[in-house]
C-alpha cells in the first residue's frame, strides 16, 4: 500500500508519512477512543495515563491495526471494531511502559519525566493495571474471540519477555537464543499480534493476515531498515531485521520475510557498491 507513493523525507531518507497520513482519519478516532476509554472516577488514572500518552509516541502499533483493517475490507463498518483493537493495542503497549519504567528505575522518557519519578511507584503500577483491564474490555467489546486470544495470548508474552530480561541483566556472556527471545517477548509479538488483529476483526482468512505482513509490516520495516542504513546506523538496521524475522516466524511468513529482507539488504549493498565503483571510474577517467 505505502509502496505506491513516492515516500521520502527532506533529506532524502525514506519516509512513513504517506503512511501515516492514509491512516489520519482513523488514527484521529483511535486517539478520541484513548482520551474517552483512559478517563475515570479516579482523578489520578486519566492524569497519570494521559502524561505518558501524550508523551510523543509513534502510535505504529495501533497504526498497523488500522492498516490491516483497512486492508481486509474496504467497508467502513466491517473495520469499525478495528479502532477499538487499535487502542487496546495502545493501551497494552503503556502499560508495559509504566511497568517498564518502574522496573528500571527510569527518571526520564521521551524526554518528559517518567511518571514513576512524578507520581511514585505504586502509582504507576496501579495506573499500568488499569489500562490492561481497559484493553481487555476493548478486545472484548470488539467481538471476536479469535482476536481476543491473539492479544491476550501477546499480553503474557510480554510479561514473560520482561521476566526474562530481568534475568539477563548484567549478564554479557548472555546467549543470542535468550536475547532473541527477549525480543520476542518485549516486542515483536505485540506488533505482530497487531497486525494479524486488524486484518482478522474483518473478517479476512489467514492468507490474508500473511499477505498484509508481506505487503505492510514488510514495507514499514524496510523503510526503517533502508533509512538507518542510508544513515550509516548499521547496527540499528541488523537489530530491526532480526526483529522482523522474529515477527515472520510467529504469523507463518518467515520463509518469504528471509528472503525478501536478503533481497533487500543485498540489493542496497549492491547499489551502494556499483555506486562507488561509477564514482571512482569518473574519477579515474
Amino acid at each position: 500500500m505505502a509502496a505506491s507513493h513516492a515516500a521520502r523525507a527532506d533529506d532524502g531518507a525514506p519516509s512513513l508519512v504517506p503512511l501515516i497520513s492514509m491512516l489520519a482519519a482513523e488514527m484521529e478516532r483511535v486517539d478520541a477512543t484513548i482520551i474517552e476509554r483512559m478517563d475515570s472516577k479516579v482523578p489520578l488514572i486519566p492524569q497519570l495515563a494521559g502524561h505518558l500518552i501524550a508523551s510523543g509516541g509513534k502510535r505504529m502499533r495501533p497504526m498497523m491495526t488500522i492498516a490491516g483493517a483497512m486492508l481486509g475490507s474496504d467497508d467502513a463498518a466491517a473495520r469499525a471494531p478495528a479502532v477499538k483493537l487499535a487502542t487496546a493495542v495502545e493501551f497494552i503497549h503503556s502499560a508495559t511502559l509504566l511497568h517498564d519504567d518502574v522496573i528500571d528505575e527510569s527518571k526520564l522518557r521521551r524526554g518528559r519525566d517518567t511518571a514513576n519519578a512524578l507520581w511514585g511507584n505504586d502509582a504507576a503500577v496501579l495506573v499500568g493495571d488499569f489500562l490492561f483491564a481497559r484493553a481487555f474490555e476493548l478486545m472484548v467489546e470488539a467481538g471476536d474471540m479469535t482476536v481476543l486470544g491473539r492479544l491476550a495470548a501477546a499480553a503474557a508474552r510480554i510479561t514473560e519477555g520482561e521476566i526474562r530480561q530481568m534475568a539477563i541483566t548484567g549478564r554479557p556472556d548472555t546467549s543470542e537464543a535468550d536475547y532473541l527471545d527477549v525480543i520476542e517477548g518485549k516486542t515483536a509479538v505485540l506488533f505482530s499480534a497487531a497486525a494479524a488483529a486488524g486484518i482478522e476483526i474483518t473478517g479476512a482468512g489467514a492468507s490474508v493476515v500473511a499477505q498484509y505482513f508481506v505487503v505492510l509490516v514488510i514495507l514499514i520495516f524496510m523503510t526503517w531498515i533502508a533509512s538507518n542504513l542510508i544513515r550509516g546506523r548499521i547496527g540499528r538496521s541488523w537489530m530491526m531485521i532480526r526483529d522482523m524475522d522474529i515477527a515472520a516466524e510467529l504469523i507463518g511468513v518467515r520463509p518469504m520475510w528471509t528472503k525478501l529482507s536478503a533481497f533487500a539488504v543485498s540489493s542496497f549493498y549492491c547499489g551502494v557498491s556499483g555506486a562507488l565503483m561509477v564514482f571512482i571510474w569518473l574519477g579515474a577517467a
